[in-house]
């Protein structure tokens, strides 16, 4: 989702001047040099990655998939909105 949106963005006449924070996690723990490279990537699109671990984000998965993400995950449809409405 996050790729698709990036690139939409990227390749609109339009210019968009926005910031991601977001949490990353893998099944199997990242090295300090696999987060820095994922770091750098990221850095390029003005994304600024947030790592845990499993442990770390168990908690908060349900709250996430029962309220957050369904307000959170509809960005790509607002930018379509929102240009239909200035065009």
């Amino acid at each position: 989702m996050l790729y698709g949106t990036l690139e939409y963005m990227s390749s609109n006449k339009k210019q968009f001047n926005f910031y991601w924070v977001g949490g990353i996690t893998t099944a199997k723990p990242l090295t300090p040099e696999q987060e820095q490279q994922a770091r750098a990537v990221l850095k390029a699109k003005n994304c600024y990655p947030v790592f845990f671990t499993q442990e770390e984000i168990e908690p908060f998965t349900l709250f996430y998939e029962s309220l957050l993400r369904l307000k959170m995950h509809n960005f790509l449809d607002l930018a379509s909105r929102y240009e239909q409405l200035i065009e």
